[in-house]
């Protein structure tokens, strides 16, 4: 067989997802779900964990964060246009990207080794893309353009504060004291940030499900093949890079006593490689740069 035509198999294959082809994100997301159901299951009988299992309910935000992804295949294989999505939704995520990172970045300084550092690098990356490529200004019509991430920001933080207020109310009543059951101190306002971060992350690719509803581009640049081609392989591939570290880098470096967090973040990443490998087929396609070239070379001509 010669490599051409394994290329255009592997392509083909990328860019369906009818029948077999939709079957990967379904099967990552129910290996994932079934993780937090063989944990609920098990730790159920042990007497330790009567207040609540940690891992259990990091294993259930990975199946949240997952969620997304899956839906924003499903949407594309029932129609969608993927390049046309790409366009809209791209900056967006990455914006989405760089706010969890910031909030990152403040519960753990960049002066600090190993997890701050690459925190810090990957805001100063997502930033750069965004303001280079994407063309972001701190201007009002740039706030307009991204309200809707701006109104996922103030979801997220909204949630972190109540999540934080409760948790102090349970706390005090569980322990029957008179202490206050108010205290915004550092430690608090830190762990604020902290479930920001993480609620933001789980939301972060929820923008390109809003933008499947739409219609028409924000920019009549999307119909422009290399400009679309430029963009999407710089936004993939800091996803690609960030998520290498984010899973795959944490999956080898946990013990082995918390194998189904590493199974989990395994399981992510095979979702997001799926899911940007499916949508690089699409932009790079051939066939389909070709004819939307000629559709945009024709709209020239008849003005």
């Amino acid at each position: 067989m010669k490599p051409q035509s394994i290329v255009h198999q592997i392509q083909g294959s990328l860019t369906s997802r009818n029948g077999a082809g939709f079957c990967l994100p379904v099967a990552l997301l129910l290996a994932t779900s079934g993780l937090v159901l063989y944990r609920h299951v098990t730790q159920a009988a042990s007497p330790r964990h009567n207040r609540g299992d940690p891992m259990k309910t990091f294993l259930a935000m990975i199946v949240a964060q997952m969620l997304p992804l899956a839906l924003l295949e499903a949407k594309v294989a029932f129609g969608a246009d993927p390049v046309a999505l790409i366009s809209r939704a791209s900056p967006k995520v990455l914006l989405m990207h760089a706010s969890f990172l910031a909030f990152r970045v403040l519960c753990h300084p960049f002066t600090e080794i190993g997890e701050g550092s690459w925190n810090l690098l990957g805001l100063l990356m997502s930033l750069a893309i965004l303001i280079k490529a994407f063309n972001l200004r701190p201007s009002v019509s740039s706030l307009y353009e991204y309200r809707d991430v701006f109104c996922l920001m103030v979801l997220a933080c909204g949630a972190a504060c109540a999540t934080e207020v409760l948790d102090i109310i349970l706390r005090a009543v569980s322990s029957s004291s008179d202490m206050p059951i108010m205290s915004l101190d550092a430690k608090t306002l830190q762990l604020m940030a902290k479930d920001t971060s993480d609620y933001i992350e789980i939301l972060a690719f929820v923008p390109a499900l809003w933008g499947t509803q739409r219609s028409k581009d924000i920019s009549p640049e999307s119909t422009v093949a290399m400009s679309t081609q430029n963009r999407t392989a710089l936004v993939f591939a800091f996803l690609v890079g960030f998520y290498i570290t984010e899973d795959v880098f944490s999956a080898v470096t946990l013990p082995r006593k918390y194998r189904l967090a590493m199974m989990a973040h395994i399981l992510h990443f095979l979702l997001l490689l799926d899911l940007c490998g499916f949508f690089l087929a699409h932009v790079f396609n051939p066939t389909k740069l070709k004819g939307e070239l000629m559709k945009w070379a024709d709209t020239c001509l008849s003005v």
